[in-house]
Parts: structure tokens; C-alpha cells; sequence
């Protein structure tokens, strides 16, 4: 439980940070933007976690987005 609310936090805190920056200097969105996908490619190596265990299929991943695009 400890681990998943640790996560929740961390996930809320970046799209806060992310949002927030966005609104106050929108000069720098691409900056705010490139946030996320940083962050989880720093998670991904510090957690040891793979690609399977964040949701990615690669060999689904062009179906998967044509899916979900929208």
C-alpha cells in the first residue's frame, strides 16, 4: 500500500507541476511537456521496472495507438 500511494503522490505532484507551469509560463509549455516522459525514463531506470511493467507492448504498439489516438 505504501508503494502505491507513493506513486499516486508522485504521478498528481508531476501533472500539477506540469499544469501549473503550463498556465503561469506559456512561453515554456514544450519545456512543461517533456516533464513527463523525462520522469519516466528516470522512474524506469531507478526502479528497475521494464517496459512490460509501465503498460508498454511493443509488439501491439503501433494497433494500440491507432486505437486510442483520440
Amino acid at each position: 500500500m505504501m508503494k502505491t500511494n507513493r506513486i499516486l503522490i508522485e504521478t498528481i505532484l508531476i501533472a500539477l507541476i506540469v499544469v501549473g507551469g503550463m498556465l503561469l509560463f506559456p512561453q515554456a509549455r514544450t519545456l512543461f511537456a517533456l516533464i513527463p516522459p523525462v520522469y519516466l525514463l528516470v522512474e524506469r531506470r531507478l526502479r528497475g521496472w521494464t517496459w512490460a511493467d509501465l503498460g508498454f507492448k511493443f509488439s501491439t504498439f503501433w494497433a494500440d495507438l491507432r486505437a486510442n489516438w483520440v
